[in-house]
């Protein structure tokens, strides 16, 4: 059974040129994937790592989810390469991309 936990959230504003109307938002979360998984005939717990997004304007909403299990049995280095995911301001969409780079 996977498991989420929190690890940040970013928000972000877009505003119109010239003024301070608002025209979209985004809002990205962070988060930890936790999972036990059998290797070798063992139980092993394992650190994935997850991004939410869900962005907003002009009348439509848009929300984008994707996470990727298993990456880690340390959560000190999943916790790591979060840190550096969120910090980097991550998208769902290129989160493969990105974890690839990482590891």
């Amino acid at each position: 059974m996977e498991t989420k936990t929190h690890f940040s959230t970013l928000t972000k504003n877009f505003y119109f040129s010239g003024n301070q109307k608002i025209i979209s938002n985004l809002t990205l979360e962070y988060y930890l994937v936790e999972s036990d998984i059998e290797c070798e005939g063992k139980q092993v717990h394992t650190y994935g790592i997850g991004i939410d997004s869900e962005s907003s304007g002009c009348g439509t909403s848009i929300h984008e989810s994707k996470s990727i299990p298993d990456l880690f049995s340390s959560k000190q280095k999943a916790t790591e390469a979060l840190d550096r995911i969120a910090r980097g301001e991550v998208r769902p969409y290129c989160l493969a991309d990105v974890v690839y780079e990482l590891i």
